[in-house]
């Protein structure tokens, strides 16, 4: 019994020798990874380098003029870096913050959404993105504004160091300029009857009177067609005429409306016994809609002769945008 008892004395004394030692080898790996991150904070802050956050905005277009009506987007994303001399490097993208965007002068134009975060998966990956909705002529500047934490990016031991002081905000702003832009309108009218073609073109300029609103006027030149039946001929010669315009922006979509004042035909006859006639035309107006940058669109169009007849045909429009550039 006595050579039980010293043989478990001896037991518990030999299995409790070697906790002492693993608590000094762990020990010293914890004081040499708490001296080398020491050291290689000091080594850092020796060099003259801090880490900083930044936030960065971008709008679509770059320089490019942008007229009442537009939809201008705009890409926010918020960077760590470190910063020696003012010069940045090691540069990382954050994802996660939260963005608030608003225009100093709303009157001017709107931004959507009032928030947003930076994510990966966004149309610039990594940015926050916002949309400019541009309301009114003038300038306005786009503010954004992040709050981050100093503590994100950094590793767990170097929080440990340097514990994180609390939250930080960034800005940033983009200026843009609205202008109140106007229209060039051109059409050509090909229409044919009997096979008499006739064609009438049109070169006008739609203005701004405000609100999104646009209106002008043009002259309509005709090119008259010389018409055959059997062994007689008649020359077909048509008056200028006008036209008026109207335009109206519908977000970022242009209504374009062309009414077409009437014509005065005349028909030479070249046929023994013929005679001499006039006759009202009356065009058929058009509507289109292009984008607030300008198109082109191809309706069908009639022409309509209260006594007579009507011709058959197309009109092509194209809407071209002017700026004050």
């Amino acid at each position: 019994m006595i050579n039980n008892f010293h043989n478990s004395k001896r037991l518990s004394l030999n299995t409790g020798n070697p906790v002492p030692r693993r608590r000094s080898v762990t020990y010293a790996l914890v004081l040499g990874l708490i001296i080398g991150i020491v050291s290689q904070t000091s080594s850092v802050q020796a060099a003259g380098a801090e880490k900083r956050f930044f936030i960065e905005a971008e709008k679509d277009r770059g320089t490019a003029a942008i007229c009442v009506g537009d939809l201008v987007s705009i890409h926010v994303r918020v960077v760590r870096a470190q910063v020696r001399s003012g010069v940045p490097f090691n540069v990382e993208t954050i994802p996660g913050v939260r963005i608030l965007g608003s225009a100093d002068f709303p009157n001017i134009g709107q931004v959507t959404p009032r928030e947003s975060r930076t994510m990966w998966n966004s149309d610039v990956p990594g940015s926050a993105n916002f949309v400019f909705h541009a309301e009114n002529p003038g300038t306005t500047s786009i503010s954004f504004q992040g709050r981050v934490n100093p503590s994100w990016g950094a590793s767990i031991l170097e929080r440990l160091i340097n514990p994180p002081s609390g939250w930080t905000s960034v800005f940033d702003t983009v200026d843009v300029t609205v202008q109140d832009c106007s229209y060039n309108v051109s059409t050509i009218s090909h229409f044919s009857a009997q096979g008499a073609p006739l064609v009438a073109t049109m070169d006008g300029k739609m203005k701004s009177d405000g609100d999104g609103h646009y209106t002008g006027s043009a002259t309509v030149n005709w090119v008259g067609a010389i018409a055959v039946a059997g062994d007689c001929s008649s020359v077909i010669t048509v008056d200028s005429s006008k036209v008026e315009l109207f335009g109206e922006l519908d977000d970022d979509w242009l209504i374009v409306d062309v009414t077409y004042l009437q014509a005065v035909l005349t028909n030479i006859g070249g046929c023994p016994g013929g005679v001499n006639d006039k006759a009202l035309l009356n065009l058929d107006p058009v509507t289109v809609s292009v984008p607030a940058s300008g198109g082109a669109k191809r309706p069908n169009q009639e022409i309509h002769e209260p006594t007579f007849y009507s011709m058959s045909g197309f009109v092509v429009i194209t809407v071209t945008r002017v700026t004050q550039e």
